[in-house]
């Protein structure tokens, strides 16, 4: 259907640092690599959802680790998709 401006981004828990994940850790080489990187991938995700934003679209996050039940990740996503009807 045209018109329900939704997105939904599927992000990795581990490139994107979901916050109590246990795929979200940091490598215990070249930390400060990884801290750098880590932080400017999470400022681009905040710039792209401001953006997706002022467009008018609704933005679903989904994380890598939630693809693992199905069940529930069908419902959020109907639910999110449903409330534009």
């Amino acid at each position: 259907m045209a018109g329900r401006h939704k997105v939904i981004e599927v992000r990795g828990c581990f490139w994107h640092q979901h916050r109590g994940c246990s795929h979200a850790y940091t490598p215990k080489t070249r930390k400060d690599f990884w801290r750098k990187k880590f932080l400017s991938t999470a400022m681009r995700d905040e710039r792209n959802e401001a953006a997706l934003k002022t467009l008018g679209y609704d933005v679903l996050i989904v994380w890598e680790c939630e693809t693992d039940d199905t069940a529930t990740l069908g419902g959020r996503i109907a639910k999110f998709l449903i409330s534009a009807i």
